[in-house]
């Protein structure tokens, strides 16, 4: 049986007593450490995996050893790695504990096999001790992020696309089977809940931390303490169905069942602001619906909108309204009179193929500046 190591607390230096209890030793070998940063996030947003979370890391695998300790992440598409990491304060905690940042699109790759044909992964993954510090986060088009979700980031953005073109799910569940962590540890100290797993989520001192050499075993228990089923999480499902862990370890600190929170969910379908609606589909790229929340909030956050345009954004926020939908099998929303817009390369030749009617917004994904237009054009 697999052994989830959870605990209640407000400290990353309990982790530190979870490690030794779990019995992590890499010893000799380089260390890699894979933390969900996505997008340039100051720790407090609970957006990313915290950095002192990774600092307690850091110095217990040096205490056992390690031979080099390294941080590498993707972020999402579009995103600069060196704002992502100066940003989000792992530049500092790098300077501070002497150890490497990696961009993962400038590393050797080395192709492996899977259900798709073969996959790009860093050339160093495969002789590393690779932990997995995911964040415990709700999330629009997987309900939840944790460890398996949080592999994504060390695939190259070609193959991240794919997977949204193949619906999302089960490639991250087939990913698990080819590429697997030494050890998941989980940061849910502060975590988020709602419309996950960027800034429009809501923060929620959960107060979970959580590890396991078993990536399923982790994400189930998580997602358990989250107020989620395991077979409701289609990816951990599909995990399941593959046998790729224990989906009922047993755990070994705190009560997990006396310890669960429901979490509030995200809105799957869509994310609305009055007549604005933003169609979600899992073969979209988080990046684009990003790209039109990050679009209103600066509308909502900068005057010199409002001087400059705001007669058409009255009127398609309150009156006429848009339907933004994205991706490879775009949600068309049937009988609207709200103006379209297909956003981003996959839902404009998805929109072409059907004939649809509307602004076709390229890019992969568009600008926030490009959503912007739209609202004022």
């Amino acid at each position: 049986m697999s052994i989830v190591y959870f605990k209640k607390t407000d400290k990353y230096s309990e982790l530190l007593r979870m490690l030794n209890e779990a019995g992590a030793d890499p010893a000799g070998k380089r260390v890699f450490v894979k933390p969900n940063i996505v997008i340039p996030a100051d720790p407090s947003t609970a957006v990313i995996t915290h950095p002192e979370m990774v600092r307690v890391l850091i110095r217990y695998f040096r205490a056992k050893k390690a031979a080099d300790i390294v941080i590498g992440e993707l972020p999402g598409l579009g995103i600069s790695v060196a704002e992502m990491y100066e940003k989000s304060g792992y530049s500092r905690l790098a300077r501070e504990e002497g150890v490497s940042l990696l961009d993962l699109n400038a590393e050797e790759s080395v192709e492996i096999p899977w259900k798709y044909g073969s996959i790009k992964i860093p050339k160093f993954l495969k002789d590393s001790y690779y932990v997995n510090a995911a964040k415990m986060k709700t999330h629009m088009q997987t309900r939840v992020t944790l460890g398996m979700k949080n592999q994504k980031g060390i695939i190259r953005d070609a193959d991240k696309k794919e997977f949204h073109r193949r619906g999302l799910h089960r490639p991250i569940a087939e990913f698990a089977a080819v590429v697997r962590p030494d050890l998941t540890v989980i940061d849910g100290i502060t975590a988020i809940e709602g419309d996950g797993p960027l800034t429009t989520g809501k923060k929620l001192d959960a107060r979970f931390l959580l590890l396991s050499t078993d990536l399923l075993s982790v994400d189930c228990v998580a997602s358990r303490l989250m107020g989620f089923s395991p077979e409701e999480i289609e990816h951990l499902k599909i995990a399941c169905e593959l046998k790729l862990g224990d989906s009922n370890p047993g755990i070994q600190g705190d009560d997990a069942e006396k310890m669960k929170i429901v979490f509030k969910r995200a809105n799957e379908v869509c994310f609305k602001i009055f007549k604005i609606v933003s169609w979600r589909n899992p073969y979209s790229c988080s990046m684009c619906g990003d790209a039109v929340r990050g679009a209103i909030s600066s509308v909502i956050k900068n005057p010199k909108y409002w001087l400059k345009g705001w007669p058409k954004m009255f009127y398609y926020t309150f009156i006429k309204g848009i339907d933004f939908v994205m991706g490879s099998e775009a949600r068309f929303p049937e009988n609207s009179s709200r103006r379209l817009v297909c956003l981003g390369n996959c839902s404009v030749k998805n929109g072409k193929e059907k004939g649809k009617e509307g602004v076709m917004l390229a890019g992969c994904p568009p600008t926030e500046e490009d959503v912007i237009r739209q609202l004022f054009s």
